[in-house]
C-alpha cells in the first residue's frame, strides 16, 4: 500500500460534508495557510468544561447535576490515554493512518465506555450537514478507542452547551453566562460510517493528480475563475 495516508478525525469528518473529490484532494495536498477562525473563548470554554466534569466525577463518583445522563458513570479515562499518539490506527485495508483525541470518555459501571463530544453551539436541526459530520467524528473516536483497548464502547453522545441568560453578580463586578447543556445520542456504527470514508479517502488522496470536480461544486468553479484571473494578471 506504500506510505500511509495520514488523517485526523476532523479531516475524515470533512469528507462526510464534501461531495466533491477534487475539493477534498486539494484541501489535503495543497492546504492554504489561513488564520484559525476558532475564537479563543470557545477553546477556554471547552477546556474548563472538561476540567469541571473530571473534577466532579473524581470527587463524587458521578456526573454533575447539570450534565446530561450518559449511563452509570464510575470514572473518567485519563487524558494521557486519549492523546493522538495513543488513539491512532493504521487501517491495513486502506492504508490510512487515522488519529484523534475525543473530548471525554467515561467508564460505566458495567465496564463499557461512553464517548462524549462537547460542542459550544446550539444543537443543529436533523438533516443539516453538521449532523453527518458529528456522527462521523464520534464513530471515528469509537473506532480508535476500541483499537486502543477501550472496549467495548457502548454509547456515543453529543453534549451541546447553549448560551442562556447573562447572570449579573451583585458583588465583584463580573457577570456569568448561563449555559444549558443538551444531549443527543449518536448511533454506534463505525463499520457503517467510518470504514466507507476511509476507503473513499484512500481512493481520492492517493491519486497523483486532482480528480474531476463534482458538476455542482461551486467552490471548484470559483477556484477556476480565480486561477484564470490570476494568470491574466501575471501576463
Amino acid at each position: 500500500m506504500g506510505t500511509p495516508v495520514r488523517l485526523s478525525v476532523s479531516q475524515l469528518a470533512d469528507l462526510a460534508e464534501c461531495p466533491c473529490d477534487r475539493c477534498y484532494w486539494t484541501s489535503y495536498h495543497l492546504p492554504v495557510p489561513l488564520p484559525s477562525p476558532f475564537p479563543r473563548l470557545l477553546g477556554d470554554l471547552d477546556r474548563e468544561t472538561k476540567r469541571a466534569v473530571v473534577r466532579h466525577v473524581r470527587r463524587y463518583g458521578r456526573l454533575p447535576d447539570w450534565h446530561p445522563a450518559v449511563g452509570d458513570v464510575r470514572s473518567v479515562v485519563p487524558a494521557e490515554r486519549l492523546r493522538p499518539s495513543v488513539m491512532r490506527v493504521l487501517d491495513r485495508r486502506t492504508g490510512v493512518l487515522l488519529r484523534g483525541s475525543p473530548d471525554m470518555v467515561f467508564q460505566l459501571a458495567d465496564g463499557s465506555y461512553h464517548i462524549v463530544d462537547y460542542k459550544a453551539t446550539r444543537a443543529p436541526a436533523a438533516g443539516q450537514p453538521t449532523v453527518a459530520r458529528y456522527r462521523v467524528q464520534l464513530n471515528a473516536y469509537a473506532f480508535l478507542a476500541e483499537h486502543a483497548g477501550l472496549r467495548p464502547v457502548s454509547g456515543l453522545s453529543l453534549v451541546f452547551l447553549e448560551a442562556g441568560r447573562l447572570l449579573r453578580a451583585r458583588e465583584g463586578g463580573f457577570a456569568a453566562l448561563r449555559l444549558d447543556a443538551r444531549s443527543r445520542r449518536v448511533g454506534l456504527h463505525p463499520d457503517r460510517w467510518v470504514v466507507p470514508l476511509l476507503q473513499r479517502a484512500s481512493r481520492v488522496l492517493r491519486r497523483p493528480e486532482p480528480p474531476a470536480a463534482h458538476p455542482d461544486c461551486t467552490a471548484c468553479a470559483e477556484l477556476a475563475s480565480w486561477a484564470r484571473k490570476l494568470l491574466r494578471a501575471c501576463r
